[in-house]
């Protein structure tokens, strides 16, 4: 694939008649968002796309058939598709090693809150890794003797939620919104580099190539029961690093990026992160305050992005994510 040097101004007409495979939403906007080295972003965009096998018609047949986990909406499959690469960059120089930096795909178990999702996100898995490899069955279950069992991915660390009917819930501009739990993280076993591009992939596999939709994500930084709960300050520049990587691979795709409730020491840290964010993200960032982590929800705050309605129903999914 052809790039352009750096610097090299062009249209979006131009772009897509030097990326053919790109859609004419992608070349929109990667052209507003970046429009000195558009050319660059795109061609590294549509490698990353072709390096995760996301334009594979019989991969798209595969995740409409497959039956998932209650609750998932395409993180198992980002999961999958960033531990691949983990697989192929990191676990080659330890093969032989389960406790290392390096995972393997085939050692790592999705684990939920109850027995019954243990085998069926497993299962969802086994699916796509077959298919992947050509073989047809799926009957086999990795048990405690894997090399890898126990390895923690919590499935729902993202999510699109939606109301009790199905109804897509929105904030108070008609924009989707993306739930982000990092405390549901498992930060001690994964880099910071494989989330960010599983949540990449997870947003460039709920969103249409073809449109130009925005999405407000919205980062709740609040510990919960039996989570992980890694520190503020470990989270904070997780999420910039997040944050550049959706800038970087899903431009102009972020309407907001709330980030609640941040305490006042975490909120001065996050200022001098944020030097680090492309100008027009750091637009994009709101931080509403919060006494600490475990105090009550900051409510008022939250109502100038989303109605009663909403923040009520992604206070019960959050909820239902807990330990009892």
């Amino acid at each position: 694939m052809r790039l352009l040097g750096y610097g090299q101004r062009t249209t979006a007409e131009d772009l897509k008649s030097r990326f053919p495979k790109a859609t004419e939403s992608e070349c929109r906007r990667f052209h507003k968002a970046c429009p000195r080295d558009a050319a660059d972003k795109l061609g590294a965009y549509l490698e990353w796309r072709e390096k995760h096998q996301l334009d594979c018609s019989q991969h798209s047949e595969d995740l409409k058939t497959a039956s998932k986990p209650a609750l998932d909406d395409g993180w198992c499959d980002a999961v999958r598709k960033a531990i691949n690469d983990v697989d192929g960059s990191q676990a080659s120089s330890d093969s032989s090693s389960s406790t290392g930096s390096g995972v393997s795909p085939c050692d790592a178990i999705f684990l939920e809150d109850s027995p019954a999702e243990i085998a069926e996100s497993t299962q969802v898995y086994l699916f796509h890794e077959n298919q992947r490899s050509g073989e047809s069955d799926t009957s086999s279950d990795p048990g405690p003797e894997s090399p890898g069992f126990g390895l923690t991915i919590p499935r729902q660390c993202i999510h699109i939620p939606r109301f009790a009917d199905g109804r897509n819930i929105h904030d108070l501009d008609g924009h989707r919104i993306v739930m982000h739990y990092p405390g549901r993280l498992e930060v001690h076993k994964m880099s910071n580099d494989f989330y960010a591009d599983a949540m990449a992939l997870f947003i460039e596999s709920n969103l249409d190539r073809n449109n130009e939709e925005k999405v407000t994500l919205c980062v709740d930084v609040r510990p919960g029961r039996g989570w992980p709960n890694p520190s503020v300050y470990h989270l904070l520049g997780l999420i910039r690093q997040v944050a550049n990587a959706l800038h970087d691979l899903n431009p102009q795709r972020l309407h907001h990026c709330i980030l609640y409730p941040i305490p006042r020491a975490a909120f001065y840290m996050w200022k001098m992160i944020q030097n680090f964010l492309d100008p027009s993200l750091r637009e994009l960032m709101v931080l509403i305050p919060g006494s600490s982590l475990t105090a009550p929800l900051p409510a008022r705050a939250m109502y100038k992005y989303m109605n009663e309605e909403a923040l009520a129903c992604l206070e019960r999914y959050r909820d239902s994510l807990q330990d009892k």
